[in-house]
């Protein structure tokens, strides 16, 4: 239940009512890493959530998202390269970790859905 805390905070008073909030939230801060996603295949943003709800751990981050080490270090140069930031900055966490988890909500439902199932498994698996 901690674990979907936020999930829970971000959608008090249910997901359309919110839709327009988050969706601000999530280009203001995400902007330039969703027009690379919407060009390329990769999978960056979910690379980020993970890697943020794990305490930015590169080792737990890579065996989570079942790539290597060194993988898992290029995919988060090129996040940093596109946001303009380093990820680990403290003062930035919690607005990052937010943004992602908004883009999770705010998607298509079916993709939401996979995605919130991929993440459930590895609360579980992690606790």
């Amino acid at each position: 239940a901690r674990a979907l805390a936020l999930e829970r905070e971000l959608t008090r008073g249910g997901v359309a009512a919110n839709r327009d909030r988050l969706a601000a939230l999530v280009q203001h801060t995400l902007g330039p890493l969703l027009a690379w996603e919407a060009a390329h295949a990769s999978d960056l943003v979910r690379t980020l959530e993970v890697h943020l709800r794990h305490g930015c751990s590169p080792t737990r981050t890579a065996a989570l998202l079942h790539i290597g080490r060194q993988s898992l270090y290029q995919r988060l140069e090129r996040i940093e390269s596109l946001l303009g930031l380093e990820i680990d900055d403290p003062d930035l966490l919690g607005e990052l970790l937010t943004a992602t988890c908004a883009h999770r909500v705010v998607r298509p439902a079916t993709t939401a859905q996979h995605s919130t199932d991929d993440l459930s498994r590895h609360f579980r698996r992690s606790a």
